[in-house]
């Protein structure tokens, strides 16, 4: 469930209800050390490995943006929140906390699984059962220590697999160096306006322990993030303030100049203290546009609870990689095991059960006492995979052509847990665990639900590139078998329904298993027309696995027994290159989008309408995205990147309060982001850099809620953020400082109309307020 998005949630309140009544190019344009010539511009390379290989990235036939160590460290973006708007048509579903939901090319109508794909190095991270809650469950590191974040947008179905319809967000980290030591640290600060200051530090370290044969790299980071949101119902300051703390291991060795193994481990936890919204000016009453103003209440950030929640997530794996020179090809294998999990609290007290009645209103009489209604949700995933695959070698068989054929496992445990409690509103420790007597239910308290479920994935994949002169023909494909099984509990309560006759402990027990098998495609030829310049066109599909219903009675009195896979068709010309001090990345692209999975409505046909995930009709996404880079001379790159776009519902889609033509939740028609960074050469020793850049987020349309008592659909407006920076550099200690959303904005990134304080107001994540970011750093 996504409290923050509250769909799951707000179908059973409507149940209830009845019941009481960069530029891609020169990696965004920026570098710790700049080319110092014209001649070294012109080669200076991006190398990444979007196909699975190390490819210059003007060779890759797709859209793909990469965005450089270097880049991220000087700009202070540290997680996925702060890079998003470097990636054209990459938006953000935005809800505070660990609740982010990534979209790229418009892919979301708010179903559970993940549309797109994130991994580090080898490792797949993202869970790709859609009974975990995927979507919202991104596993978001510290960016510390990286070579390159790379984003490949469109379907990447063909190497990636499932969940990678949307795209794919792959962290690169720095290998350990078999020659050099090194170390680097960083202390510094961060003040929010109107909320805390928060202190910050990380380091790195690299060691080899046996020269050009054996190294080990090790980074760790303590991140304070300071909060700005107060409480005034409990008398709180700053209570979504958290950290973030973490780390990675990597050890590296090389026996032979044919064979090396890499061990890597990582860690990261983060930990809010409150949800990360505030309340708005609004109305869970559809139709009172008027006055959704979404202005502040009190004009301050606030949210007025009873039950203070907060979340959690923490994500650990531990990859080994073995790459072998076999002489007729490269052999890799990859192994890791990835363990993914998320708590969340919430206070659902001001859910409404009618208009301007709240759930506490309606239970607290029934108590005799103010109460609050906490909620507490566990997603979590763990999983193993393995991946083989063997690859073509320069110089070795015939130059015109390349491939790589490999095989995928991937054995994943699940659980999606809810626990509805009720707590005394004057005592939050006291608490109210059973109901008076209610008829057909009896004295219970408000139920929860445990899904335990298992995802076994076998695939199949492969891909060639034939080259005939300047011409190049890529195909490629992957044949994917899926098993899912498990069990789902329903404890008996209020939202959960009454036990059954068997247990009278338990609501609805009910074991389900599905099975599917999905291939999916690539064709992108490519035409270089220089060695800088190439033109490229891509037609690849992607999917998203389906899976069984985990309600009682699915497969019986007309309720499906489960949903069907998703899938996408790509179609996208582009072009990428450098002319002289101009770099460029342009595509056009068309999404077509089949039976599209969304959180409905399904009718029994008898007993009240349940909300699960179901199949939804079809839907399209087609635009444009550019990222330009101008590089007047050496010192000086302003770049601009963005998208325009057109994500609508191509067909009804009852189940959401969906209709053809309806545009897609957060996709911004059109975003756009303005960079200038100049380095000043002061002295030999000392360097002075000063940066700015500018974000346009365009107004776009809320979640889809076929809910009375929430506004469905509803646009939000645009906003716009600065962010200016400045430091010096000598002999390799830098002090700089950043400041972020200079002019103050309250762009919204995630709404829900409803569950405000006594049902009054809604609520809404922010951009964080203007914030002051200071920090030293060094390489040794």
């Amino acid at each position: 469930m996504k409290i923050a998005g509250s769909k799951r949630l707000a179908m059973r309140l409507v149940g209830l209800s009845a019941l009481l009544s960069g530029t891609s190019l020169w990696a965004v344009a920026a570098h710790a050390e700049a080319p110092t010539t014209t001649e070294e511009l012109a080669t200076n390379e991006i190398v990444v490995t979007a196909s699975r290989r190390e490819q210059s990235l003007v060779e890759v036939p797709s859209a793909v943006t990469a965005v450089s160590g270097d880049v991220l460290n000087e700009r202070g973006l540290t997680d996925i929140r702060d890079f998003a708007a470097l990636v054209p048509g990459f938006s953000l579903d935005d809800r505070g906390g660990t609740d982010v939901r990534l979209i790229l090319r418009g892919q979301n109508t708010g179903g559970a699984g993940a549309s797109v794909a994130t991994m580090m190095d080898d490792v797949v991270l993202s869970s790709t059962s859609a009974l975990s809650n995927g979507s919202t469950v991104t596993p978001n590191f510290e960016t510390y220590d990286l070579e390159r974040v790379e984003v490949l947008r469109g379907p990447q179905g063909t190497l990636y697999g499932a969940t990678a319809q949307g795209g794919l967000v792959k962290y690169v980290t720095k290998k350990p160096d078999l020659v050099k030591a090194g170390a680097a640290a960083e202390v510094g600060f961060e003040s929010v306006n109107q909320g805390e200051t928060a202190f910050n530090g990380r380091a790195v370290v690299n060691i080899p322990l046996i020269t050009d044969k054996l190294a080990i790299r090790a980074a760790g980071y303590y991140i304070d993030l300071p909060g700005y949101i107060d409480n005034p119902l409990l008398g709180l300051k700053d209570v979504n303030r958290g950290n973030r703390r973490g780390g990675r291991v990597s050890l590296l060795a090389k026996p032979t100049d044919r064979l090396s193994i890499r061990v890597t481990g990582a860690y990261q936890s983060e930990e809010y203290g409150a949800e990360g919204v505030v309340e708005v000016v609004g109305s869970p009453v559809p139709g009172s546009e008027t006055s959704r103003s979404f202005d502040l209440v009190g004009g301050t950030p606030s949210d007025r609870k009873g039950f203070q929640g907060g979340n959690r997530a923490r994500s650990r794996f531990i990859n080994g990689v073995i790459d072998w020179d076999v002489g007729f090809a490269d052999l890799t294998s990859s192994t890791s095991l990835v363990k993914v999990s998320r708590r969340q609290g919430f206070d659902i007290s001001n859910g409404p059960v009618a208009p301007f009645v709240t759930l506490g209103a309606a239970f607290g009489g029934l108590f005799g006492e103010p109460i609050t209604l906490p909620l507490v949700q566990d997603n979590d995933h763990q999983k193993f995979n393995q991946e083989v695959r063997l690859s073509s070698k320069k110089g070795v068989g015939p130059s015109w052509l390349t491939w790589q054929v490999g095989v995928f496992h991937s054995y994943e445990d699940v659980l999606f847990s809810q626990d509805f409690v009720v707590r005394s509103a004057a005592d939050a420790s006291r608490e109210l665990t059973v109901l008076p007597f209610i008829p057909g239910i009896g004295g219970l308290g408000l139920g929860g639900q445990r899904t335990d479920a298992n995802y076994n994935e076998w695939s199949g994949f492969g891909d060639v590139t034939f080259k005939f002169g300047r011409f190049e023909l890529s195909l490629g494909g992957r044949y994917t078998d899926i098993r899912q099984d498990g069990v789902v509990t329903n404890f008996p309560g209020v939202f959960t329904g009454p036990p059954s006759a068997a247990d009278p402990t338990i609501a609805g027990s009910v074991p389900f298993v599905s099975k599917e098998n999905k291939f999916t495609y690539s064709v992108a030829p490519r035409f270089a027309v220089t060695d800088r310049i190439s033109l490229y066109s891509r037609i690849a599909s992607g999917y998203r696995p389906g899976g069984p219903l985990t309600v009682p009675g699915a497969g019986t009195n007309g309720i499906p027994r489960s949903f069907r896979p998703d899938n996408t068709v790509n179609y996208e010309v582009g072009t990428k290159g450098d002319i002289g001090p101009l770099a460029f990345d342009v595509a056009l692209y068309r999404i077509d989008w089949t039976d599209v999975q969304v959180l409905g409505a399904v009718t029994p046909q008898s007993g009240p309408t349940l909300f699960v995930t179901t199949n939804g009709g079809r839907a399209r996404s087609q635009g444009i995205e550019w990222a330009l880079a101008l590089r007047p001379e050496k010192n000086l790159t302003i770049a601009w990147s963005g998208n325009a776009v057109d994500a609508t519902l191509r067909s009804d889609v009852p189940g959401i309060g969906g209709s053809a033509g309806d545009n897609l939740p957060y996709v911004p028609r059109f975003t756009s982001t303005v960079t200038g960074d100049y380095r000043i050469p002061l002295t030999g020793s000392v360097t002075a850099n000063l940066g700015a850049t500018w974000s346009y987020v365009g107004g776009r349309n809320g979640d889809f809620i076929a809910a009375p008592l929430l506004s469905n659909n509803p646009h939000l407006p645009a906003y716009s953020t600065w962010d200016l920076r400045a430091g010096i550099e000598v002999s390799g200690i830098t002090l700089d400082a950043i400041v972020r959303n200079v002019s103050n904005s309250r762009g919204i990134t995630g709404y829900r109309s409803a569950f405000g304080f006594n049902g009054t107001t809604g609520q809404a994540a922010i951009v964080q307020p203007r914030s002051v970011q200071v920090r030293l750093s060094g390489r040794f």
